[in-house]
């Protein structure tokens, strides 16, 4: 059955997802006299707080670790007027020029819709998985950032798994899979996992089965030349992301470029963005939206 939502509302801007293309894009909003209504299922902060270190970001020479960074744009969004709602998007339409936007608990009517819901993992195909290991294997590193002491597997070999791996490294062991010999971070990060002691990196390497046990997980694994096995507490996967649209309709798909084109629909951040997940490039996203809605609304009113 159906469950009912408490209320109904209209909206001039609704953000769907506060990582830092949607926080950006408020705080322009916000700047410009437009409050917005912006929804965030998870914590704020985004992919952002993953990030061991963030180097390329301005104002920070001395680098600074994601969550740092993800809690500085959270305290810039409550000093600005914007409160997030915690509540997830379900379902986004577009019927008789208005977007309706429906969470757990609200169906809201907007005039704009941005879209900044970021990427989703790639889930991990191909392997036979004995047993319920839905506790030992994680996409995320935020998941297991509090452990200590433990043995860690990480699949993949870009930039995400090698900041994960130094990250991960800290407190623990950390041994690295990559299926191939081929490197696909930026060479600072491989090299830093390289002077590493307790990391790990094991090439042409295919994890072929993953069984459970008392202390954690057996991984089977092909190499070269024969199948070793790994003994590990967690197992993460970082082989790669999407964007995260699953809450939009296909009629709202179907029509998105025309959407875009008439100025009512905005898709910032990670969502868009392929391989370049970067902050800067995010807040950068968030800041042009803002302007633009703004823009909009005053030719809208002369």
């Amino acid at each position: 059955m159906r469950r009912s939502v408490s209320f109904k509302q209209d909206a001039t801007v609704v953000i769907v997802g506060a990582g830092p293309a949607g926080i950006a894009t408020a705080i322009q909003l916000k700047h410009c006299g437009i409050s917005p209504v912006i929804f965030e299922k998870g914590e704020p902060g985004g992919l952002l707080r993953n990030a061991n270190s963030v180097e390329n970001y301005p104002g920070f020479p001395h680098r600074i670790s994601g969550l740092q960074l993800a809690r500085i744009f959270r305290k810039q969004l409550r000093r600005s007027g914007v409160k997030i709602l915690c509540d997830e998007v379900l379902k986004v339409d577009y019927k008789h020029k208005r977007f309706l936007v429906r969470t757990r608990d609200r169906l809201i009517s907007t005039r704009f819709l941005v879209v900044a819901s970021g990427s989703e993992p790639r889930r991990l195909e191909g392997v036979e998985i004995s047993g319920s290991v839905d506790n030992r294997i994680f996409y995320e590193v935020i998941n297991l950032l509090h452990q200590s002491r433990k043995s860690i597997a990480i699949i993949g070999a870009g930039d995400a798994a090698f900041d994960y791996a130094l990250n991960l490294a800290k407190r623990n062991n950390v041994v690295i899979f990559n299926r191939s010999m081929r490197v696909r971070s930026i060479p600072s990060l491989f090299r830093a996992i390289s002077k590493v002691k307790n990391i790990t990196y094991i090439t042409k390497a295919t994890i072929k089965r993953i069984l459970k046990n008392r202390s954690g997980l057996r991984l089977l694994c092909q190499t070269e030349s024969k199948v070793q096995e790994f003994q590990v507490s967690y197992l993460l996967v970082a082989i790669g992301r999407k964007p995260a649209l699953g809450f939009l309709s296909q009629g709202l798909i179907e029509n998105r470029k025309r959407l875009i084109a008439r100025g009512r629909l905005y898709f910032v951040g990670d969502v868009k963005n392929g391989h370049c997940r970067q902050t800067g490039i995010a807040v950068g996203d968030g800041i042009r939206a803002g302007l633009s809605i703004y823009q909009r609304l005053c030719r809208e009113e002369v």
